[in-house]
């Protein structure tokens, strides 16, 4: 196969069953930026697909250097990375091509129409065969993935770079459908549109995480949708030697259509890779972009959840908002919620300015910069460490072993001792509000 290359990529929304021409993006190889400009359909029809930083006008606007690569916030969202980006590599390697000459363009391209949320890419340059087999075996699935991340084969990767779509993230992932009558699974190759099929996405155990890695995800799930948190209906499936792997209900994908998503991250052009916003500026854009004070008091639920149960990875690009066809925002359903150390052990997204140790200071006030009343605050705090306090019944329920249940009880217990103390919060050192261009 020759190097894929893209010149010029039509646009396109396909949402809630609506196709709509959103522009035409290039790549400027002289000045290694992407130039977008927006069709005039999509001016007329006035849907703002990314209201911080492309804003919805004539005229052409470029890409951002850093920290897309220059690419737009909003297309960089569609773009695999982690897993995806090696599936990719590999296959292009594989067919005798150079993945490091590719453009974000490029890049693009292969995503075609089978990315998340609602953007598609025309035309489309798909590098992987079509075998027009669904069948999902779980445990080949499984071992091909451990193989090609240990760089001992690169066997079947066409199927599972197939298998994969346009997913993010580092752990190996596979787009399902699933017949909720029978419960079967079976691989989504993105042109199912039987409103009788859901749409799923099967988180694959990593080699470098612990064996209960999916049940431990699948507990959290729970405790946080004990907590009032939104978030999609999740299963486990068990393969044969025994391991669970953690899977969600796509939230960009129902039976009404394709639903378009956008990141924090790429709203406001924030590197998720290091520390870069404060929790101020999710509840911020949240407020601005939803106009409901309860979508605010959710984010802060999230905060709070995040802080107690110890999900220090909580980057910019693990918040989103959704947007339906009529222009309406609502933060997206949670979504990668797991205990983690994060950067130096401390919080991707700092509270108050605080990444460390936060307390009820810091909590306090984050809800005073999102108009949160005291009493909502420390009603959905109480509410958060009631649920997190239930951990090992979360735990038991998902068949996680004794000694990693132990470990986080005693990680929530620590958090959570930390965060109901008073202590006079830092000045915030990473709220980047008008540099990130959140304007009301």
């Amino acid at each position: 196969m020759k190097q894929p290359t893209a010149v010029k990529l039509t646009v396109k929304l396909e949402i809630e069953g609506c196709s709509l021409p959103i522009g035409d993006l290039m790549w400027s190889r002289d000045d290694r930026l992407a130039a977008f400009e927006y069709d005039p359909a999509a001016i007329e029809a006035g849907l703002e697909i990314s209201p911080f930083k492309a804003k919805l006008a004539p005229g052409v606007i470029m890409g951002a250097r850093f920290p897309f690569d220059g690419l737009h916030g909003i297309f960089a969202d569609s773009l695999p990375d982690g897993w995806g980006r090696l599936l990719v590599d590999r296959q292009i390697t594989s067919n005798g091509g150079n993945p490091a000459i590719l453009t974000p363009v490029d890049r693009l391209a292969i995503v075609g129409s089978r990315g998340m949320g609602a953007l598609t890419y025309a035309p489309e340059n798909p590098i992987a065969i079509s075998t027009n087999d669904d069948t999902l075996k779980i445990d080949w699935f499984a071992h091909q993935a451990e193989m090609i991340l240990q760089g001992q084969s690169d066997e079947g990767i066409s199927r599972l770079l197939e298998a994969s779509g346009g997913s993010a993230g580092a752990r190996p992932k596979i787009m399902a459908l699933r017949n909720p009558s029978s419960n079967e699974f079976h691989i989504d190759h993105g042109n199912n549109d039987d409103p009788m099929h859901e749409h799923w996405l099967i988180k694959l155990k990593h080699r470098k995480e612990g064996i209960d890695i999916g049940r431990i995800e699948y507990a959290y799930a729970q405790m946080a949708k004990a907590a009032g948190i939104d978030f999609p209906e999740t299963v486990l499936i068990t393969d044969n030697q025994g391991t669970a792997h953690f899977a969600v209900r796509r939230f960009d994908r129902t039976n009404a259509g394709r639903h378009h998503a956008h990141t924090l991250a790429g709203l406001l052009h924030a590197d998720f890779r290091v520390p870069s916003l404060d929790y101020s500026d999710l509840l911020r854009a949240t407020r601005i972009l939803s106009r409901d004070q309860a979508q605010v008091e959710e984010a802060f639920r999230r905060m709070v959840f995040n802080v107690i149960a110890g999900n220090r990875d909580d980057h910019a690009k693990n918040h989103a908002f959704l947007m339906s066809k009529d222009g309406r925002w609502r933060l997206s359903p949670a979504y990668d919620v797991t205990p983690s150390d994060g950067l130096g052990g401390e919080h991707n997204m700092t509270i108050a300015g605080e990444g460390k140790a936060p307390s009820q200071d810091h909590f306090s006030k984050v809800a005073a910069t999102a108009d949160i009343p005291s009493a909502t605050a420390r009603n959905i705090t109480e509410c958060v460490t009631k649920a997190t306090s239930s951990w090992k019944t979360y735990a038991d329920d998902a068949g996680i072993g004794r000694a990693e249940t132990s470990a986080i009880a005693k990680l929530i217990e620590s958090n959570a001792k930390a965060a109901s103390q008073y202590r006079r919060p830092s000045i915030p050192r990473r709220s980047k509000n008008k540099r990130n261009g959140i304007t009301d």
